[in-house]
């Protein structure tokens, strides 16, 4: 359990700095924005976490799973070049599908700006989220703080500039956090340089990596949706106004339990990894039970606690348009 210590308070500032930056979010952007251009965005940023999810995510495990096989065949550079390569095709064909559906639907119903910039932001994102799976599975643990950290810092920054100075909409939102993914790339081109290496590309381990993450893929859109249909649904129903103020609330609860999982879990399953390729299942197993009973000692008294300065929190955190509806859900 030592180990697993060690990589969750290693991994804390790319876990803390984001979950700040969440809640600082809601007290400044609920002040700046109205309801209803708080809600575009949030409905737009449930689409991108969509994509992200059934685009990327099995992929994502698979290159955490399969990691330690090309470590110990000393297939290292061979690997992240073949994954990387899976990646852009992947991003590639998403985006041409993006744009031929954006084509052909004539009504734009969120706006060809934030449309278009949506677009932008998955791409952008979507290779920073890959680069930080790299860094994961090497435990390149200075490197993924220092990129965690500056894309939420420079994603708040960015979006708060040009509320202020453009536009107070949605789309201010978004190009902030494409500017902040760009921060991020320049500082870090870890893809790019990946992506150009003149390394044969591994076909047989691709297909090795499909066969285990296509199962999982279909699972993780599901488990996304589920996650995010709440805010097409409310859109389509009540309007992005109330989109806007049903995700202040979500936030607020949602983001303190996240920070502790995704503590966890992102220094625990590079380690359960590690452990079922070299020590063999048995340890692996126990791992994960430690990594489970950590987190119900963890969260369960975090609702509790949660639940009981929910109105405090609201009054202080939250801008007046949204007050009294977050305080009600």
């Amino acid at each position: 359990m030592t180990s697993l210590r060690s990589q969750i308070v290693g991994y804390l500032p790319a876990t803390i700095v984001p979950a700040l930056m969440s809640f600082v979010s809601v007290y400044a952007f609920t002040r700046l924005l109205p309801a209803i251009e708080y809600g575009r965005y949030n409905i737009a940023f449930s689409g991108i976490m969509v994509a992200q999810a059934g685009c990327f995510y099995a992929l994502q495990v698979g290159f955490l799973r399969f990691f330690p096989i090309a470590q110990r065949d000393g297939n290292v550079e061979g690997f992240v070049k073949s994954t990387y390569s899976a990646f852009f095709a992947v991003a590639g064909v998403a985006s041409l599908l993006f744009l031929g559906a954006y084509v052909c639907v004539p009504a734009r119903l969120m706006g060809g700006a934030l449309a278009l910039l949506s677009l932008v932001v998955f791409l952008l994102r979507s290779i920073v989220m890959f680069n930080q799976t790299a860094n994961r599975a090497a435990g390149r643990m200075t490197r993924l703080n220092l990129i965690e950290c500056l894309n939420s810092t420079a994603s708040f920054v960015a979006g708060g500039i040009l509320a202020l100075s453009l536009r107070t909409s949605a789309e201010a939102l978004l190009a902030g956090l494409a500017l902040g993914a760009l921060c991020s790339l320049l500082a870090y081109r870890w893809a790019l340089v990946k992506a150009v290496a003149a390394i044969p590309v591994n076909r047989p381990l691709l297909s090795d990596i499909g066969r285990f993450a296509a199962p999982l893929a279909l699972s993780f859109v599901v488990s996304s949706l589920l996650q995010n249909a709440d805010r097409f649904l409310l859109g389509s129903l009540s309007g992005a106004a109330t989109v806007g103020i049903y995700a202040v609330a979500v936030t607020l609860i949602d983001r303190p339990l996240t920070l502790i999982c995704t503590a966890i879990h992102t220094a625990s399953f590079p380690l359960m990894a590690h452990a079922l390729e070299h020590e063999g299942a048995e340890v692996a197993s126990t791992q994960m039970v430690r990594r489970g009973t950590l987190l119900m000692a963890l969260t369960a008294p975090t609702c509790v606690g949660l639940a009981s300065v929910s109105v405090a929190v609201t009054t202080v955190m939250v801008g007046s348009e949204f007050r009294a509806g977050v305080i009600s859900l």
